[in-house]
């Protein structure tokens, strides 16, 4: 898919809103500050495929940020490269900040709020990698090690890779499954490195151990999901679905599948037999009895009805 944004298209003073707009169709919702003298000015150029998006910005000074306002409106928890062309910029992110100027890469996780200050008219490329794609060559989960990366070692040779891909967008579709992996096996590298030391973080297998158990003791909870779990935990809702991605597993099928084994237990179970099919459902978190039907029937290849039955001839 390919699509641009441009300023020009509409009036000097309506710059800024029309950024907010673009920025939130190219990418996800960011709120942007004018700092340059004028009226604000960009460009954006989208190429986006099933493996990865790398865009060509060029504004005006300007600071842009990811609030939390904006990540309930809409997360996918995607990663941002922007490699800088020309100008320099700050990244602020995790408690954090860091700058770099030509050829450096800021890295952002957009599950988390940051913000990137550009005190000069910028020229950057922005790679947008998913978190299943990212997350899979870090050496543990928890927060990004480092968000500044300069050009030196796997952060040159990353700002590299991600500038050739730039000199053709179109060809980007080709390569986009070989390219995806080798950028994302080079900025989690690079993101070490910068940082010398690995962050310290809690092994994933007992990150995971914890998950597991907290989702067991509380699936019979309809309201029970990331926001919940990550209270509980104290825990970062991309630190959360990283020690998932770990283990190829996924929120939504943790739950579902424990819930799914409760309700076929019960429904096979003749001391249940006074419980209809949706009073089981609801002892076990499924609030619309359709739905629960749907993804019994999924699972199983047999509706509710057809299960009691045939596990009680």
């Amino acid at each position: 898919m390919r699509n641009s944004w441009d300023t020009a298209v509409v009036a000097p003073h309506q710059g800024l809103e029309y950024w907010h707009v673009a920025c939130a169709q190219a990418f996800l919702p960011l709120e942007a500050e004018n700092r340059a003298d004028g009226p604000f000015s960009g460009t954006i150029e989208l190429q986006a495929t099933p493996r990865l998006a790398l865009s060509r910005v060029r504004s005006a000074q300007s600071v842009i940020r990811r609030t939390r306002s904006g990540i309930a409106g809409r997360h996918d928890g995607s990663f941002f490269a922007n490699l800088l062309l020309s100008g320099n910029g700050t990244v602020r992110q995790f408690g954090r900040t860091g700058s770099v100027g030509r050829g450096g890469i800021l890295l952002v996780d957009t599950d988390e709020p940051f913000e990137l200050d550009f005190a000069d008219e910028v020229d950057l490329l922005c790679v947008t990698l998913s978190a299943e794609t990212f997350r899979r060559y870090l050496p543990q989960p928890g927060p990004l090690a480092a968000s500044a990366i300069r050009p030196q070692g796997a952060g040159r040779l990353a700002a590299a890779y991600i500038a050739a891909l730039g000199h053709d967008l179109d060809d980007l579709g080709n390569i986009d499954d070989l390219a995806a992996d080798q950028i994302a096996s080079l900025l989690a590298r690079a993101s070490t490195e910068a940082f010398g030391t690995a962050v310290t973080a809690e092994p994933s297998a007992r990150l995971l151990c914890r998950i597991e158990q907290f989702i067991a003791a509380d699936i019979a909870n309809p309201g029970l999901g990331a926001k919940r779990i990550c209270a509980a935990l104290g825990i970062a809702r991309s630190t959360l679905f990283a020690a998932l991605a770990r283990e190829r597993k996924t929120l939504s099928g943790c739950i579902g599948d424990q819930r799914l084994r409760h309700c076929r237990a019960e429904l096979s179970d003749p001391r249940q037999s006074h419980l209809t099919i949706r009073e089981i459902a609801a002892r076990w978190g499924f609030r619309d009895p359709t739905s629960f039907s749907r993804c019994f029937r999924r699972a199983t290849g047999l509706t509710p009805q057809d299960y009691r039955t045939g596990t009680r001839r």
